[in-house]
């Protein structure tokens, strides 16, 4: 039960995710807790990026190519891109993506496209 930690030591913070990773520690997006978040703060900012990214790409799965450009092949017929938006719309992915963005003051896409981009890169190379 974390909630104890939560409300004493962790109190001042708005937003509380479990670390995870080794050699790169990410952010555990499966557990997420914010408490008394400004409205214009950063974990308002933070959701608000994450629920963004997440919508935009399932309803339009074509912005895909704008980062790794042929990604889609046929924008139009869904089914083309449906294992490119599973793969891009993985909350922990896009939640670390967010805030590396806010770490380096401008978007960051990479968590979330790395492993599509790399079976992209091997299927080119085979032909």
């Amino acid at each position: 039960n974390p909630y104890p930690i939560l409300k004493t030591l962790m109190a001042k913070h708005n937003i509380c995710v479990q670390a995870e990773g080794g050699l790169c520690p990410r952010a555990n997006g499966g557990v997420i807790y914010i408490q008394n978040p400004d409205p214009l703060g950063a974990s308002q900012h933070v959701m608000g990026q994450l629920t963004q990214r997440v919508f935009q790409r399932i309803v339009n799965p074509a912005l895909l190519n704008e980062l790794i450009p042929g990604l889609i092949e046929d924008p139009d017929n869904y089914k083309s891109g449906i294992v490119a938006v599973r793969a891009t719309t993985d909350e922990q992915d896009l939640l670390n993506d967010v805030l590396l963005s806010g770490m380096a003051n401008k978007t960051v896409d990479w968590f979330s496209v790395r492993a599509v981009a790399v079976d992209k890169m091997r299927k080119d190379e085979i032909g």
